[in-house]
């Protein structure tokens, strides 16, 4: 039987972050690809933008349990370091 294919990009986050107040809710890859291209174009050139931008490729050219871990902790010291709130939800 052949494997089915899955978009790298549908990998799960460990826990969804919610922006604050009325913001998105960043659940896959693409949650947050989707969140960063829409940031202004100076702040996705700041270094901890594009460490999450490199840390996404990372993550769905080969998406590990550990790769997504790192990948979630990027962006939200991204979002920290952005004075962006956040909060974590299950």
């Amino acid at each position: 039987m052949a494997k089915r294919y899955t978009d790298p990009w549908d990998t799960r986050l460990p826990s969804s972050i919610r922006i604050k107040p009325d913001g998105p809710t960043l659940t896959t890859l693409a949650d947050v690809r989707s969140f960063v291209v829409k940031l202004p174009e100076i702040q996705q050139s700041h270094p901890n933008w594009l460490s999450v931008a490199e840390r996404l490729l990372k993550t769905t050219a080969n998406p590990t349990p550990p790769g997504i871990a790192l990948t979630s902790l990027v962006v939200k010291n991204a979002l920290l370091m952005s004075a962006i709130l956040w909060e974590e939800i299950d």
